[in-house]
């Protein structure tokens, strides 16, 4: 029965299947970092960021292409912003760590790469 109801709810609500307009756009952006392309990655990210400056998934992308950039110094604050707001997402305190250790400041590496590991 269920299945049937959820059928007829789809023919007659396509748009219920249909990924959001957020999730299109960070799927182009995995699209482009699969495909080394930071730049073109970065720009979605930072246009998700103007609209929803908290999105988490959009913090942690535009970290993560500055550390793949080597631009750490951009990378900090915007990992240190998820971080502070997803403290149990070990990737970004990874990224964190990362970009720290980069940076030439080990105390504050080792701190993130613990807070990973925990």
């Amino acid at each position: 029965m269920f299945g049937r109801l959820w059928l007829l709810l789809v023919l007659t609500q396509p748009g219920l299947c249909e990924p959001s307009p957020l999730s299109t756009r960070l799927g182009v952006a995995d699209r482009f970092l699969a495909g080394h392309k930071w730049v073109e990655a970065l720009g979605i990210y930072k246009g998700i960021l103007a609209e929803q400056p908290a999105c988490k998934e959009a913090l942690y992308g535009s970290g993560w292409v500055y550390n793949q950039q080597g631009k750490f110094d951009l990378s900090v604050p915007l990992l240190t912003q998820a971080s502070g707001s997803w403290p149990e997402d070990f990737r970004i305190w990874n990224e964190l760590g990362y970009a720290f250790y980069r940076l030439g400041n080990v105390e504050k590496a080792g701190e993130a790469y613990t807070r990973a590991a925990e």
